[in-house]
């Protein structure tokens, strides 16, 4: 990732040294989606009282905080969850 930032888009200075780490995370509200659902109808064939989404939304907005929304979004429209301090519980 550094050799590409330096050699294709001409970035001069990196404050990352060679050593560090960069990682790309693809986070999609389709895979989001079809995980979430896949948890939730689990946790309704095995008598499950509820279902946790743990996630760093506050910390990493845009693939953390997309992961949190889109599966509070699919709790709360196809299986009627609601919010309860945060978490989406099931009705």
């Amino acid at each position: 990732m550094i050799k590409f930032l330096r050699e294709e888009m001409g970035v001069k200075k990196i404050r990352f040294p060679e050593h560090c780490g960069i990682g790309i995370k693809p986070c999609s509200e389709e895979g989001t989606k079809r995980l979430v659902r896949a948890a939730i109808e689990y946790a309704i064939a095995n008598d499950r009282d509820s279902v946790t989404l743990v996630h760093k939304g506050n910390i990493m907005k845009f693939t953390e905080g997309a992961f949190k929304d889109w599966g509070y979004q699919l709790a709360r429209e196809e299986f009627g969850g609601e919010l309860i301090d945060g978490p989406v519980a099931e009705s």
